[in-house]
């Protein structure tokens, strides 16, 4: 980018790392990128300096070998070459192994066969590569339960493989009509099954993070996997399964925990949770002291917002974003990136690979303008087919949050506004999706009445609203008892911010789809340091009854401390788990809460340490089909 004395420039290498386990053969790439600005007089280059990131992290020499080989005299490479094919691999055993997802490079030296047991209906994907200099192909077949073929070939150089099954399981066999020396190959597999949780960037490397895995139906979830991924998306092991979880059960997992060979830390970006039936999970990470963040995933979309950016020209603050292509084709990709003024700065048009990630950053954008504060319209090809995540990053390693990508919609309404007995602040961002100028009512009910607020947006404009100056001069008591409802003319999104001076949770604004008659808090942190809060929501014109009811470490419910609720319309509820639940509470794993009167409840979940340095929270999902209908239209049924 080129100013009249100035030339900003963003550099990626890509490079070979050989710091590989010794059975991988050919080269792993890898890549990073540099920025720095270069000083000119006219035409003249007169000095530079590193900027962003690259100023503690950057290259401090260039050495560019001219042949091929090693300096050290001691070791011979043809010896060692043939030491590594005189064994098998590890994989194998006498009879056939049944293969779970990963990526596997293997040796051939007699037929290798594997099995794949999966459910009807489930994606197989598999990939095989030759990856020595032998002449000769592999031989690959794959059959099915019975026998029946679903591909024969011989393999020279790549070959992808993808069917739905519908007769498991399946045989995979590799041979070669000389077994003498060489026959290395890599064989990757993946599994797209009725449920998946893909976090495709997870935390790793320092403070800590994980997953909770619950099973909240009423019956076993057999063959759940839970494997890591590169950062395109390509499997590389799973590291937990396939396990059975019972009814109840759920399964705390620390990414620290995961054994994760040294050689390839650095590849693993992403993890996804596969199993035949809808799971509750959530990934929480968090920075000692220093921050904590929550996500809990979306559903598939064809059109998304990514409501927020950042430049690599702002030190404060950092904001990262990716697409996730869930499915097993190549999905066409266009967005527009706007300023918070809603001033289109650049357009982009993308492929994303079939079950592929993209990921950007700061100094990693598709967008050759700038737009920091701006916002992003995701379009797909018209296949609901896109998941993604936003995550912001201030001040270093301090006061980090993530949400899933935004949807557009006319209604929305959120239970959380402030608390009045701790420094809390609240904010709430919303962004004019539509191309012409939106009026929007922004109404707090309850606390003694309705207090209303008309705010005019611009075309693609963003703004980001205080709640306790949007509806000055209502004091703040009134604000903490009340909810908030937003009414849109034209489409909008938005997200809802609770803060401390130390920490944040983020929320994305609720609408009906939220609504059911079923919600589950799959995760309860109480003790005398972390405390679990939830406040729930009906945004209808009915009062709605509801029951909530804990389940301990066994997955078994504790009937004897069931409670019922009532909300009244346009109400909202708060519980702190350990208030509500006394001495028990340490003991509760998940809560569900199950409505018995009314058209159901929606709500969120907000998970605090005892000085508020550590704040996240989430969406209360359920595993029920949203509420059948829309929320009603602004005034009706308020008193």
């Amino acid at each position: 980018i080129e100013d009249s004395d100035l030339s900003h420039v963003v550099c990626t290498i890509w490079y070979v790392d050989d710091q590989v386990d010794p059975d991988i053969q050919g080269a792993v790439m890898k890549a990073i990128t540099y920025t720095y600005t270069l000083f000119k007089y006219g035409s003249e280059i007169t000095g530079g300096e590193w900027t962003g990131s690259s100023v503690l992290n950057r290259p401090e020499q260039l050495v560019l070998p001219i042949l091929q080989g090693t300096d050290n005299t001691y070791l011979d490479y043809d010896f060692i070459r043939d030491l590594a094919v005189s064994r098998d691999d590890y994989l194998e055993s006498d009879q056939p192994v049944e293969l779970p997802p990963g990526g596997y490079n293997l040796i051939l030296i007699n037929e290798d066969i594997y099995t794949i047991s999966c459910d009807v209906g489930d994606e197989v994907l598999l990939s095989f590569e030759k990856t020595d200099d032998l002449e000769e192909g592999i031989q690959v077949s794959v059959t099915d339960g019975n026998g029946a073929p679903v591909f024969s070939g011989i393999v020279e150089a790549t070959e992808e493989v993808n069917f739905t099954a519908d007769n498991p399981p399946y045989t995979i066999a590799l041979s070669r009509n000389d077994f003498g020396g060489g026959g290395v190959y890599r064989l990757e597999c993946d599994l797209k099954m009725a449920f998946e949780f893909a976090n495709t960037k997870i935390q790793k490397g320092f403070g800590w993070g994980g997953f909770a895995i619950t099973n909240t139906r009423e019956t076993d979830c057999d063959k759940v996997f839970l494997v890591g991924y590169t950062e395109d998306g390509r499997p590389m092991e799973t590291y937990i399964g396939p396990i059975s979880l019972q009814p109840g059960e759920k399964r705390t997992v620390l990414i620290s925990d995961l054994e994760v060979r040294s050689v390839e830390k650095n590849d693993l970006f992403g993890v996804k949770v596969h199993a035949p039936l809808d799971l509750s999970v959530i990934s929480l990470t968090g920075y000692f002291e220093g921050n904590m963040s929550c996500y809990n995933g979306m559903e598939r979309r064809s059109l998304l917002i990514i409501p927020d950016i950042s430049s690599w020209l702002d030190f404060s603050r950092s904001v990262s974003w990716g697409l996730y292509n869930p499915i097993t084709a190549t999905s066409s990709v266009q967005m527009r990136l706007f300023s918070s003024e809603g001033v289109l700065k650049d357009e982009a048009g993308l492929f994303i690979p079939a079950n592929s990630s993209l990921h950007y950053n700061s100094s990693i954008s598709p967008f050759s303008g700038y737009g920091d504060g701006g916002w992003i319209l995701v379009e797909g090809d018209g296949t609901p087919g896109l998941k993604g995540y936003v995550e912001w990053l201030e001040n270093g390693i301090y006061k980090a949050e993530a949400l899933y990508p935004l949807k557009p919609g006319t209604d929305f309404f959120m239970p959380v506004t402030a608390i009045e007995t701790v420094p809390w602040g609240a904010k709430v961002t919303l962004i004019n999706v539509a191309d012409v100028v939106n009026e929007v009512a922004f109404m707090l009910i309850g606390g003694g009445g309705i207090n209303e607020a008309l705010v005019s947006f611009n075309p693609g404009e963003k703004k980001v609203l205080n709640m306790e100056e949007l509806f000055s001069p209502v004091d703040l008591q009134t604000i903490s008892e009340s909810s908030l409802r937003i009414h849109s003319s034209l489409d909008a999104a938005g997200f809802y911010i609770l803060e401390t001076s130390a920490d944040d949770a983020y929320f994305p604004l609720l609408n009906y789809e939220n609504v059911s008659q079923e919600l589950v808090l799959p995760h309860v942190s109480s003790d005398d340091y972390w405390w679990t809060a939830v406040n729930l929501a009906n945004a209808s014109s009915r009062p709605v009854g509801f029951s909530i009811l804990p389940y301990d470490e066994y997955g078994e419910p504790m009937e004897e401390h069931s409670i019922k609720r009532l909300i009244m319309p346009r109400r909202k509820r708060i519980f702190d788990v350990s208030r509500l639940f006394g001495s028990v509470a340490g003991e509760i794993s998940f809560v569900k809460f199950r409505t018995w009167m009314g058209p159901g409840i929606a709500g969120v979940f907000v998970y605090g340490n005892h000085d508020y340095s550590m704040l996240s929270g989430g969406v209360l999902k359920s595993p029920m089909p949203p509420h059948p209908g829309p929320l009603p239209q602004r005034g009706e049924g308020i008193n």
